[in-house]
């Protein structure tokens, strides 16, 4: 895997070494009250994000998602809190 130049930024006394490619998305995640425990680029497509919790992931994918009855459905499925969806 490719070395990926990092930064290290800080908000609201989060820290969190971070490729400079992410890190103004990882700052507005943190501006939106969202807490991350680890991000990285993986490749040329496709980044990691560690959500600290449960809670955290539902916010990011509230917003992302705009919430509907549609997109309601689908953060269900993703987490797996929909009775038809558990994880097993």
């Amino acid at each position: 895997m490719k070395k990926h130049e990092t930064k290290k930024i800080r908000f609201n006394g989060l820290v969190e070494k971070t490729d400079i490619a992410i890190a103004p998305l990882i700052e507005q995640i943190w501006k939106a009250g969202i807490i991350t425990s680890y991000s990285s680029v993986e490749n040329e497509n496709k980044i990691m994000i560690d959500y600290a919790s449960i809670a955290d992931i539902t916010k990011f994918l509230k917003i992302v998602l705009k919430e509907d009855s549609i997109n309601s459905m689908i953060i269900h499925r993703i987490l797996g809190t929909n009775d038809n969806c558990r994880f097993r």
